[in-house]
């Protein structure tokens, strides 16, 4: 959100999460590195229905584990291109400082101080931690909660000792009143420091004698020390600069900017300041001052024996010393350093991705694409995997080369290609597919992302010899083949010749031109009928890609499907779906089977029978209809039932009857109240119901604002709702809340872990379109939920208080 810098010059953010069950994260941005998070990754979550998918698909960030910081159980899942957070902290990170310096300032030197904004002064507060060196990167060290009660949305030190903090009040909506508070040390009123600061700051520094400026170098207050710094650099005051150096050799934050200073001046392409850092690259100065000779020698234009000060730094034992000198050679360009960079990534083994990154941004600045890519003949697994990270900022095809090395070299190399659309490469990932296929698992498995971008990468090229991988794929022996993986695979083959505007791998605009492949029927033909079998995890989607092609695909015979719509031992959906393609080229006593399927106990099946059924003879349904609305019938099969009354035309008496007397049952507050919704809006539909209807609606309290819901408080369904709370795009539940016991993420709203024991269905109801009238403890006066009622269909409601009610404490 934000970024600061401690004492040493090392910038420091706290990014937010995206709502996806991730926490937000610290990260050290070190120059030229990748964090991973790219607007695809949202898109997946938020705009999944944009994107051509009904439900949620798996993405990069959560499957990849980007968000969280390097441990030994994720280290083979992260991608090598990025870099890893410090530490996962907050949950609605704003504003962003760190401590100046003086002892009088309110907070623990050293640390910053990060603003938690979760929507109510109960919930947020403000984060304390440090960080310090470990190895090229850095780590927390500390960390506690510094101050809370207040809705802060951003902290600051004020010049006169003084933490200011904005106060938001409650809520996210855009108001006009909010509050700025302070908080100061105890016993610090007349603190000597504290009054320096406010007299100096209001001082014009160009007027201040060079004496003077040299000793603010040493000033308690970094702004101080920054301001004095700067006034002697613009006045190239390289003989005061080198001073500092020379006179604090007790005090390296003074000598820093001493170093800082001179680095400003050598920019400008001043030989004196360049020389006098080259001269201080060769001494041994403590690491800190080291690590900023490097990173100044990065930034002068001057070829004067610069290169050979960073050659020196670069073989400095300190691994933070040697990623500012990489660094600073490859911006340099200075190619007389690429075989000691390499060297280097061997010997580092990929134990410090921080060291790795920036002997990577090296490479890239010191060799050319072909000396890179030449890295496969190297022995060092280490650098075969730098140099597909740093042929992936090149883009380059040549990337390819390396798919033949180690899984985790391999698994960069896909990642490269696909997911940046290096197109002159693809066929080399799409290759990996049906081998992988053919083989039964093994050691070296790729994980449910990695066997998407295989697939995807198949789809794209096009092509019968990719349609066959994929049917392959999906029918695959290999018990390491993600289940999910095999449904996409039969996904794609439905939408082949009519691909999406996104990729749906990643998440990203990449239109692909409608194609027309001939063979495609031809070759479903020819294998689907091996993969219809009650052995395949994926035998509904197969049945339902038939009828997606049907009258043109007819592989599977009527009887077969049949057989497999009677077989209890597989799931309802294949069953279904071989009813539902059946129908495409029904037998001669299709409407007797249906009949029979209708009075089916699994109320799946009965339901498409009788859905079927209706769309044949939507006049001669009728006792069907009132066969499988009869309130010993399972919920399911009565609400589709009643929503095939709503969707006829017209109705005979004896349905119009049957649907008056569940109306009248409802009135009473008894009746049918699982299937309430799809009666009233059979009622609605009909004019036989007219009458009844006005009852039921006179019936309701026009005070209450629950009423026009309590038709949504029985026969929801738990999986529908649960999907609803994670994936609604409207109402994104999981922005604001969580389910789990233990979690304290995304809690702009209450914890949901034990709802369902804190009152019953009407307070569930009542919690999701009235949300202000019982506003949970610690979340303000006023919620801050809008009313669900306004996001959601009725029968979508009636899924998320199925879902809410199963939330019981345990």
């Amino acid at each position: 959100k934000e970024i600061a810098f401690d004492q040493f010059g090392n910038p420091i953010t706290v990014d937010n999460n995206s709502d996806q069950g991730d926490q937000a994260r610290i990260v050290y941005l070190m120059e030229g590195a990748d964090a991973g998070w790219t607007m695809d990754h949202q898109v997946m979550h938020t705009f999944n229905r944009e994107a051509g998918f009904k439900k949620r698909p798996i993405n990069r960030w959560m499957q990849e584990q980007m968000w969280q910081p390097l441990t030994e159980k994720n280290k083979h899942i992260q991608p090598a291109y990025i870099l890893p957070p410090l530490m996962n902290l907050t949950n609605g990170p704003s504003g962003l400082t760190y401590h100046p310096g003086p002892v009088s300032y309110p907070g623990k030197q050293g640390h910053f101080l990060i603003s938690d904004y979760k929507g109510a002064p109960e919930r947020s507060r403000i984060h304390s931690f440090a960080v310090t060196n470990d190895g090229a990167g850095m780590r927390v060290t500390d960390n506690y909660i510094f101050n809370d009660g207040v809705a802060v949305t951003d902290v600051e030190y004020g010049y006169d000792g003084k933490i200011y903090v904005t106060d938001f009040i409650e809520g996210w909506a855009t108001k006009s009143q909010g509050r700025v508070y302070t908080l100061t040390k105890k016993g610090t009123h007349n603190d000597r420091t504290i009054q320096s600061v406010k007299n100096l700051i209001t001082k014009n520094f160009t007027k201040l004698s060079d004496t003077h400026l040299v000793s603010l170098l040493k000033h308690p207050d970094m702004r101080i020390r920054l301001r004095a710094q700067y006034t002697l650099a613009n006045a190239k005051k390289i003989s005061l600069l080198e001073k500092s150096i020379r006179a604090n050799k007790d005090n390296v934050i003074a000598q820093l900017h001493g170093i800082w200073g001179l680095g400003m001046v050598a920019r400008k392409a001043d030989p004196t300041a360049t020389a006098r850092l080259i001269f201080h690259a060769h001494q041994s100065h403590p690491l800190e001052l080291k690590a900023s000779i490097a990173r100044c020698l990065g930034e002068v234009t001057s070829k004067d024996k610069v290169d050979a000060a960073l050659m020196h730094l670069l073989q400095d034992k300190s691994p933070r010393v040697q990623s500012f000198a990489a660094i600073a050679l490859g911006k340099r360009k200075y190619h007389p350093a690429f075989d000691t960079l390499v060297k280097l990534i061997a010997k580092n083994n990929d134990q410090d991705v921080f060291l790795r990154h920036a002997l990577v941004m090296g490479l890239l600045g010191t060799g050319t694409e072909k000396q890179i890519a030449a890295l496969n003949r190297h022995k060092s697994s280490a650098v075969h995997l730098a140099a597909v990270v740093a042929l992936r900022r090149h883009e380059s095809p040549e990337i390819a080369k390396f798919i033949g090395k180690s899984h985790a070299v391999k698994n960069e190399a896909i990642r490269a290609i696909h997911d940046l659309h290096i197109e002159s490469a693809r066929k080399k990932v799409a290759e990996i597919l049906p081998r992988y296929a053919s083989t039964l698992g093994g050691v070296n498995k790729f994980t449910p992302m990695m066997q998407r971008r295989l697939l995807h990468s198949a789809f794209r090229i096009g092509g019968d010899k990719n349609i066959h991988a994929l049917l392959a794929f999906i029918g695959s022996k290999n018990a390491s083949i993600d289940l999910n993986q095999r449904r996409e695979a039969v996904r794609l083959l439905s939408i082949w010749n009519h691909p999406h505007t996104v990729d749906q791998s990643l998440g990203r605009y990449a239109p692909l031109p409608r194609r027309d492949n001939q063979n495609l029927i031809k070759i479903l033909q020819a294998e689907l009928p091996d993969l219809i079998d009650v052995s395949n995890p994926v035998v509904a989607e197969l049945i339902s890609l038939i009828s997606h092609y049907k009258p043109h695909l007819n592989t599977i015979p009527s009887k077969r499907l049949l057989a497999i719509s009677q077989d209890k031992k597989i799931s309802s959906s294949a069953r279904s779906e071989a009813l539902r393609s059946v129908a495409a080229n029904p037998p001669r006593d299709f409407d007797t089977q249906l009949r029979r399927f209708v009075a089916n106990t699994d109320p799946k099946v009965a339901g498409t029978a009788l859905s079927l059924h209706v769309d044949r003879h939507p006049t001669a349904s009728s006792k069907l209809i009132l066969q499988a609305s009869a309130i010993k019938r399972p919920v399911s099969l009565r609400q589709t039932a009643w929503s095939l009354v709503a969707s006829l035309d017209k109705i005979d008496n004896s349905v119009a009857e049957t649907l008056n007397k569940k109306l009248d049952s409802l009135t009473a507050g008894k009746g049918d109240q699982h299937a309430a919704l799809e009666i009233l809006a059979a009622a609605k539909k009909h004019t036989q119901s007219a009458a009844a209807l006005k009852k039921y609606q006179k019936s309701l309290d026009t005070n209450n604002p629950i009423s026009p819901y309590l038709a949504a408080l029985k026969g929801g369904n738990m999986k529908r709702g649960r999907a609803l709370f994670n994936s609604h795009p409207a109402a994104q539940c999981m922005r604001c809340h969580t389910t789990y016991k233990h979690s304290d993420a995304a809690m702009a709203g209450p914890n949901l872990h034990g709802v369902a024991s804190r009152g019953d269905r009407l307070f569930l109801l009542e919690s999701l379109v009235n949300p202000n009238a019982k506003v949970a403890k610690g979340f303000g006066e006023v919620s801050a939920m809008p009313p669900v009622g306004l996001l959601m269909e009725k029968h979508e409601i009636r899924d998320v208080v199925e879902f809410l009610s199963t939330l019981k404490k345990h």
